[in-house]
């Protein structure tokens, strides 16, 4: 089972999750929860790659990853490219991430897909 939703570090806050599949409208879901803060996690570990600052390339790139039973962090994928330097930057970061909280599906924890938009804006 995978459920999907994604957090704008923009807009400090969470969407509404989407579950990917259908069910029976039994059993409680518990979305996973990111236990720090993501957006101080993203100001303080996000460097805008320096090539792309001089060519004055800015956007918005979509990273999508699993939230694992474990809450470990894996298949970190750009669905949404901006350029290769910026998606390669997102990658990373997204990737580095530390644990979260997993998601639950009647008590039980389940993987979960993450889609994550990461802003890149010259100023």
């Amino acid at each position: 089972m995978v459920f999907v939703c994604c957090f704008s570090a923009e807009a400090k806050s969470v969407c509404m999750p989407v579950l990917a599949d259908s069910t029976n409208g039994k059993g409680d879901i518990i979305m996973p929860s990111c236990p720090y803060d993501l957006t101080e996690y993203f100001q303080k570990n996000l460097h805008y790659p320096n090539k792309a600052r001089r060519k004055k390339i800015d956007g918005r790139v979509v990273v999508s990853f699993m939230v694992n039973p474990s809450g470990d962090i894996s298949d970190v994928s750009v669905i949404l490219s901006v350029n290769k330097l910026l998606d390669k930057e997102a990658r990373r970061v997204v990737a580095a991430m530390p644990p979260w909280t997993p998601g639950k599906k009647d008590g039980v924890s389940v993987k979960t897909l993450y889609k994550l938009p990461v802003m890149f804006k010259l100023r």
